[in-house]
């Protein structure tokens, strides 16, 4: 094991502190966000999407999967 080191310790305890404003930024711009504004906005995206991309067969869980145990090796 790795024995941290003082500026380790630091960044930790950094983090640590910011931690709870990060997430209280969050949940406050989550509650801001309106979601019919975004499916509108995503909806040409979307819709490009299904019409140039072909059907796949698969969800793609099973090459990810083998993705990941590659890493593994």
């Amino acid at each position: 094991m790795v024995k941290p080191t003082p500026d380790d310790r630091e960044w930790l305890r950094n983090w640590q502190a910011a931690s709870p404003r990060l997430e209280s930024l969050r949940r406050e711009s989550l509650a801001r966000v309106d979601v019919a504004k975004v499916i509108e906005v995503l909806t040409d995206a979307f819709e490009a999407a299904l019409r140039h991309g072909p059907p796949r067969r698969t969800s793609g869980l099973v090459e990810q999967q083998a993705l990941f145990m590659k890493g593994r090796k």
